[in-house]
C-alpha cells in the first residue's frame, strides 16, 4: 500500500505544474516581470481562460528561464494563445484568445522547452494577434506534433510584430505549416530575427520561416 500510493504521488508530480503571479500590473509603466518557467505558464493561463485578457498589457522578462520541466508535463509546454484549455485548441485564427499583448525579452533566453501533442498551434506562442516579441531568443525547443501551425516561436501570427529575436532545436511535425520561427505568417513583419531550428515534416505541407 505505502509503494502504491508512492507511486501514485511520484506520478502526480510528474505531471502537474504550478504557476506563480509575477509582479507588475502589465503596464507600459508598471509591466509584468516574468522571471521563472511558473509564471510564464501564468501568462498562458490568463491567455487561455479569458477573453482579450492579454490586449495591451506589456511583459518584461527579466531572467533567462530553463523550461526543461516542460518534458514532464502532460503534453508538455501549454502554449501561449491559440488555446481555450490546456487541452483544446483553438477552431479558428480569429480566437479571441490569441496573444495580444506586448513581450519584451531583453535579449533573456528560455530554454528547453518540450510540446508533445496532436493539438494545432504550436509554439512559445500558439496564437498572436497584433502583438509584439522582442528581442526573445529560445534555445533547444523540442516540439513533436501532429497538429498544425507549429513554429519555434509563434505557430500563428497576424499582424504581429517579430523583432531581434530567434530559436535553435527541433521541431517534428506531420500536420500543415511547421518552421523553425513562425508557422503561419498573416500581414506580419519579422525583423533581424533568425532560426537555425532543425524542421523535419514528412507529409509535404507547407513550411513557415
Amino acid at each position: 500500500m505505502k509503494y502504491n500510493l508512492f507511486f501514485l504521488l511520484f506520478g502526480c508530480y510528474l505531471y502537474s505544474q504550478t504557476s506563480t503571479v509575477p509582479s507588475g500590473s502589465g503596464t507600459n509603466t508598471d509591466p509584468f516581470l516574468i522571471e521563472s518557467l511558473s509564471e510564464l505558464l501564468w501568462v498562458s493561463e490568463q491567455v487561455y481562460g479569458g477573453s482579450d485578457w492579454s490586449l495591451d498589457k506589456v511583459f518584461l522578462q527579466t531572467n533567462d528561464i530553463d523550461a526543461s520541466n516542460t518534458s514532464t508535463w502532460t503534453n508538455g509546454w501549454i502554449p501561449i494563445g491559440g488555446r481555450t484549455s490546456p487541452s483544446v485548441a483553438s477552431t479558428t485564427d480569429q480566437t479571441s484568445q490569441s496573444f495580444k499583448g506586448k513581450y519584451e525579452g531583453n535579449n533573456h533566453t528560455i530554454s528547453n522547452l518540450h510540446i508533445n501533442n496532436s493539438l494545432n498551434y504550436n509554439g512559445l506562442f500558439g496564437s498572436i494577434l497584433s502583438a509584439n516579441i522582442s528581442n526573445l531568443h529560445l534555445i533547444d525547443v523540442a516540439i513533436t506534433t501532429s497538429g498544425n501551425k507549429t513554429g519555434g516561436l509563434v505557430g500563428f501570427s497576424r499582424n504581429g510584430k517579430i523583432y531581434n529575436s530567434s530559436s535553435s532545436g527541433t521541431v517534428t511535425s506531420t500536420g500543415e505549416s511547421v518552421a523553425g520561427l513562425i508557422a503561419q505568417n498573416n500581414n506580419g513583419t519579422i525583423d533581424s530575427s533568425y532560426s537555425t531550428v532543425n524542421v523535419f515534416q514528412t507529409d509535404n505541407y507547407l513550411l513557415g520561416f
